[in-house]
C-alpha cells in the first residue's frame, strides 16, 4: 500500500490544489496507460524548487494522484562531498553572447564566482527532472543546486527512485529521449545545450561522445 499519496478530482486548471507547486513538468504515458508528470516541487520561500520530488499521475485527465516522495536531495551521496567529481555546467573561458549580456560590466572571473556562490547553497535542492521507461525499469534523471546531475532507478513510475548515480556532466534541466531502435539519449544545459548517447545500462555514458552547442545571437538554449 502506497503511503502519503493524495487524490483529487478536477477537470479545470490548475489541475492541483494551490498547495502543490510542480513547475517544469515533463509528461509521459507509461506502459500502464496512465499519464505521469515529473517536475520540480516548489516549497521554499527564498529559493526555487525543494529537496524532494513528487510524481503526479492520472488515468483520465480528471482524477489526479500526488504520490509520496519520489526522491530526496538529502539522500544523494555526492552532494556536499568535497571529494566527489565536479563537472561545471558553464564554460566560462568561452562565454556565449547571452552570458556576456547577462553579466555585462562584470569580469568573467567575478561572474563565475557569483554563480559558484549561488551553487553552494546548503540545501540539497532538486531542480527539474525527466524520466523514461526501459526494459522493466524507470529511470529518473535529475539535477541539483550544486550543478551536478544524476539518475536514480525504480520498479514503479511514481518511485521511490533509489541507488542514485552521479553522471559525468554538469548543468540543469536534463531531458531523456528513447528512440524507436531502443537507443536512449540525454540532453541538458543552460546557456549551453548538450546531448549524448546513453549506454545500455541507462546510468552512464561516454564523455567523449558529448555533443555541445552554444547559444548564438544572444539566445540561451534549453533542452
Amino acid at each position: 500500500m502506497e503511503k502519503d499519496k493524495e487524490t483529487y478530482q478536477n477537470r479545470r486548471n490548475p489541475i492541483l490544489p494551490l498547495g502543490h507547486h510542480i513547475p517544469d513538468v515533463e509528461a509521459h504515458v507509461m506502459p500502464d496507460g496512465m499519464l505521469y508528470l515529473y517536475g520540480s516541487y516548489d516549497n521554499q520561500e527564498d529559493a526555487y524548487c525543494s529537496g524532494k520530488y513528487h510524481v503526479v499521475s492520472t488515468p483520465d485527465m480528471e482524477h489526479w494522484t500526488v504520490h509520496g516522495t519520489a526522491l530526496e536531495g538529502s539522500r544523494i551521496p555526492w552532494f556536499g562531498d568535497t571529494d566527489a567529481p565536479k563537472y561545471p555546467g558553464v564554460d566560462w573561458s568561452h562565454p556565449t553572447p547571452f552570458i556576456r549580456k547577462l553579466f555585462a560590466g562584470m569580469e568573467a572571473r567575478a561572474a563565475e564566482e557569483k554563480c559558484a556562490a549561488e551553487e553552494k547553497r546548503p540545501l540539497p535542492l532538486l531542480f527539474a527532472p525527466d524520466a523514461v521507461y526501459k526494459d522493466g525499469k524507470y529511470y529518473l534523471y535529475f539535477c541539483m543546486s550544486d550543478d551536478s546531475e544524476g539518475v536514480a532507478v525504480s520498479n514503479r513510475p511514481q518511485g521511490p527512485f533509489e541507488n542514485p548515480v552521479q553522471l559525468p556532466c554538469g548543468g540543469i534541466d536534463p531531458a531523456v529521449f528513447l528512440d524507436e531502435d531502443g537507443q536512449a539519449y540525454l540532453y541538458w544545459g543552460q546557456f549551453y545545450s548538450h546531448g549524448v548517447r546513453l549506454n545500455s545500462d541507462m546510468v552512464s555514458f561516454d564523455r567523449g561522445g558529448n555533443r555541445g552547442w552554444a547559444g548564438n545571437g544572444g539566445r540561451a538554449f534549453f533542452p
